[in-house]
């Protein structure tokens, strides 16, 4: 592909994006989109669409050397959180005395909006095995956030292992660990299953681009943009770890297509968990809050340059 068809692909993708995104504002100006609607459509995405489209990324066909890939995806991600808590550690002792809000700014820097800006956006690029490679990806941000997550933001391991059983038995986390069996074992889904999965599964990134664009009618946006710390945190996020990660992998010859979605997952704003877990430890939330706000708005920003950067790191796979 041409330097010139290769740009105007990646815009397209990134337009197509950004267009519903566009959308979902209106709809929340127009009041059609309330806070009420976007919970119920959020809780939609994260517990049937989501599930859906990680169990039909497993019913693609995989040679042997996709199926140890898994291992490569699973390691990578590992290697990437114990750097990423060994980094913001030391730049949350420069930056903030209090221990507690320390590290809450370890796991904004940290713990991405993954699977639901993340899983869409490498949809659109690179198709169906996104998914599949995000999903397992995903396994470690489950086991790191549900652990020593909560320890960061409480100060304390009690009840780190009923928050631990809760998030294997969340529908995305089944999910996943059916998806690695099926994958695995190479069960193949009935034609209308594997459809009907399909089918829902592709909901999700129309669906959450609309949430998101939504969301952002109720940012006031002076207070979004007014702290420095709130910057080095999309900075962190959106530009240094994401360019650590795509280096990394570019420089070891790692699969094109993994590389690339490695790179996305550590791409994402900061996740909208971190925000509800502020909440429920009473740990800073206002500072959280914030933080998830700008990064989805700065996304719009360093996605494209980043997706741009892959494109021609790795032409053909888009």
């Amino acid at each position: 592909m041409g330097g010139r068809c290769l740009i105007a692909s990646i815009l397209d993708r990134i337009a197509v994006l950004i267009l519903l995104i566009g959308l979902g504002y209106l709809m929340g100006r127009l009041g059609i989109l309330g806070g009420p609607m976007r919970k119920g459509i959020s809780n939609l995405i994260l517990t049937l669409c989501l599930p859906c489209a990680i169990l039909a990324s497993a019913n693609i066909p995989f040679t042997r050397e996709q199926q140890i890939t898994i291992v490569y995806v699973l390691a990578a991600a590992f290697v990437f959180y114990v750097v990423s808590f060994l980094i913001f550690t030391v730049v949350g002792h420069k930056l903030i005395p209090e221990p507690r809000k320390r590290g809450l700014y370890i796991c904004l820097c940290t713990f991405a909006n993954t699977s639901f800006v993340g899983f869409p956006i490498a949809q659109v690029l690179v198709g169906e095995i996104a998914i599949f490679y995000g999903s397992v990806f995903n396994i470690m941000y489950n086991l790191f956030m549900f652990t020593y997550g909560i320890y960061l933001l409480t100060g304390t391991r009690k009840g780190i292992g009923k928050m631990l059983r809760s998030a294997m038995l969340d529908p995305c986390a089944l999910a996943s660990f059916a998806m690695v069996a099926i994958c695995l074992l190479q069960i193949k889904f009935p034609a209308f299953l594997n459809d009907g999965l399909n089918l829902l599964g592709n909901t999700c990134t129309p669906l959450a681009m609309l949430v998101i664009g939504a969301g952002m009618t109720e940012c006031r946006l002076h207070e979004v943009f007014s702290q420095r710390i709130i910057y080095s945190v999309s900075i962190a996020r959106l530009v240094v770890m994401p360019l650590l990660v795509f280096g990394a992998l570019w420089l070891l010859k790692v699969d094109p297509v993994v590389s690339i979605v490695c790179t996305l997952m550590c791409a994402m704003p900061s996740g909208s968990l971190n925000s509800i877990f502020a909440e429920k430890y009473d740990c800073e939330p206002d500072f959280a809050n914030k933080t998830v706000v700008q990064g989805n708005l700065l996304i719009l920003i360093t996605a494209p340059l980043l997706v741009a950067l892959l494109g021609i790191a790795y032409p053909g796979v888009f």
